[in-house]
């Protein structure tokens, strides 16, 4: 088969692991894409070991990538005067890189435009992460609540301008579909290499884990008014969270004031395997988001045979299941999703599991892919050039 070339263009370092989905899915898609793709990263570099504006080979996986650092930065510190977008971009003006043949990636929307604008006679595919109305609606953006008519104009322009648009909430998929029949509603995916169900022999206890960024869009505050109102029902548990933020210092004083220091863990950013290997020793996923998707933390615990309790965000209701693999908050108040806690612990293993088989990585990504070529096809066939 021909030999299809992708070029990814992100704050995205392959050689450090972050706290965030886009990070994991970026490099599932080069890991689980057939083998006739080749790829290629303009990013950052993140741990100040690569020379930037030269080209390196880099492994993700088994599989061998060119990668091209464009700017220095840390994509998991939210504690920034410049977006890293802006950094990014400028980066890759600096360097202006040759894109021959290669369709082009953006998984955010002033990227996408960017690209277009600089590339215009490239295929692109935009990848949207969340339902940015919400986002803004919640004033949840670090930048873009300042200008928020001026990032919807952008979301709409490069929905209408891409080859194809992948967005995983549904309710923005539908809203962008107004744009654009090029809009699609996406799904997320896990490692069934990694991700697997538990023997019902090993639940032991209760263990809730949380998973994402600490940020104020996950509202990791909540979950510790969770856990809060089930030590106060002398319920017995012990409880971890996974991942970094410009709110760790108020989570961890959060669980402080609560008294829960010797039940409660904050475990850092953890690779997939020990992630894998920390929700396998849990009995409950809890999530408190305020914004979502299509979580990968929910599909990854799901595929571990561990329930789900959630609020009621993004995607979530179309995938938790309720009583069956978990337990979607109505309200979503700390007591509510106490008591759905305390519910969803008699779920779990190979049954849980089954409900995401659809979702595993090596089944989804090939067909993202197919449907890549199919768009990048179509576009090509049609005469004058739509985007210009």
């Amino acid at each position: 088969m021909t030999p299809s070339h992708h070029l990814i263009v992100h704050q995205f370092d392959p050689t450090v692991q972050v706290a965030g989905g886009i990070h994991g899915m970026i490099v599932d898609l080069i890991r689980f894409a057939p083998a006739h793709h080749e790829f290629s990263v303009v990013g950052v570099d993140a741990a100040g070991r690569s020379s930037l504006g030269r080209w390196e080979e880099i492994g993700v996986g088994d599989r061998s990538i060119r990668f091209l650092p464009v700017a220095r930065l840390n994509p998991g510190d939210q504690r920034r005067r410049v977006p890293h977008t802006a950094r990014l971009l400028g980066g890759l003006l600096r360097r202006h890189p040759r894109v021959d043949g290669a369709v082009l990636h953006a998984h955010r929307a002033e990227v996408g435009v960017a690209l277009e604008a600089l590339y215009p006679r490239r295929p692109l595919v935009q990848f949207l992460h969340t339902d940015s109305a919400e986002a803004l609606r919640f004033q949840l953006e670090t930048f873009w609540r300042f200008v928020p008519r001026t990032h919807l104009f952008l979301e709409r322009l490069v929905a209408r301008r891409a080859t194809q648009t992948i967005v995983f909430s549904r309710v923005a998929a539908k809203r962008l579909r107004e744009v654009s029949e090029r809009v699609e509603p996406g799904q997320n995916w896990f490692d069934p290499g990694l991700f697997r169900a538990r023997p019902e022999a090993e639940r032991d206890g209760l263990r809730i884990g949380w998973v994402g960024r600490i940020e104020a869009p996950k509202d990791p505050l909540k979950a510790v008014d969770v856990l809060e109102r089930l030590a106060r029902e002398s319920i017995e548990f012990t409880a971890w969270f996974a991942g970094a933020g410009t709110l760790e210092p108020e989570l961890r004083r959060a669980i402080s004031r609560s008294g829960l220091e010797d039940r409660v863990e904050l475990v850092g950013i953890l690779e997939p395997t020990a992630l894998a290997e920390s929700l396998r020793a849990s009995n409950v996923l809890l999530m408190t988001s305020l914004l979502e998707g299509f979580p990968r933390a929910m599909v990854e615990a799901l595929a571990s045979g561990v329930p789900v309790v959630s609020t009621r965000v993004g995607d979530v209701p179309t995938v938790v299941q309720q009583g069956k693999n978990g337990f979607v908050a109505e309200g979503g108040s700390a007591d509510e999703l106490a008591e759905l806690v305390l519910r969803a612990r008699a779920l779990g293993g190979p049954e849980v599991a089954r409900t995401v088989d659809a979702l595993r990585a090596d089944a989804v990504v090939p067909e993202v892919f197919a449907d890549i070529e199919a768009a990048v096809a179509d576009e090509r066939t049609r005469a004058p050039r739509r985007r210009r």
